[in-house]
């Protein structure tokens, strides 16, 4: 099984392929592992292409497979990198691991194990009383899960609630 949260690891899953990608990947010193992506009641064959270039290598493979080679889209993780992307052409979205899913996303079956990657969801944590907008949808900390609220009056609010709770980083606002 991949280790995908071992910051030393870099590989690439590309879906399936034409002969002219398989060449492009050996003629590079890829190690080419077969996998399989369910997609709804569809299976088909992808591919886990591994490396010990640097980064930036990778980077200029998964572009050429993308702009050059039409391969539809790459997942890409980098060497001293804890971050898996997924790469479509002029676009590059974080994503993270979840295992044995049972959502709608699609699916991947390597070695007995089901995961799939869904876009991870980014925060920034506001510093002070400006961050804050009329409206605004924030989650806040309260008893170890993070609860919605939306914004109605910054000054009121801010001052009853928000100051210690940014005070705190227990506040968040969705990106």
């Amino acid at each position: 099984m991949l280790d995908f949260e071992n910051s030393n690891a870099s590989f690439l899953i590309c879906p399936n392929f034409s002969d002219d990608v398989m060449s492009y990947l050996y003629s590079k010193s890829y190690s080419i592992f077969p996998i399989h992506k369910i997609e709804g009641d569809k299976t088909s064959e992808n591919y886990i292409c591994i490396n010990n270039s640097d980064n930036i290598s990778l980077l200029s493979d998964s572009s050429k497979l993308i702009n050059d080679l039409d391969v539809g889209s790459v997942i890409i993780k980098y060497f001293e990198d804890s971050n898996i992307y997924e790469v479509l052409k002029g676009n590059k979205r974080l994503v993270e691991v979840k295992y044995y899913s049972e959502g709608d996303e699609d699916k991947y079956l390597h070695d007995n194990y089901v995961f799939s990657f869904v876009s991870k969801k980014m925060y920034s944590f506001p510093k002070e009383k400006s961050d804050l907008k009329e409206g605004m949808i924030v989650e806040c900390l309260s008893n170890n899960n993070w609860i919605k609220k939306s914004i109605g009056n910054v000054s009121l609010e801010y001052d009853k609630i928000y100051k210690l709770l940014i005070k705190y980083n227990k506040v968040r606002i969705p990106l």
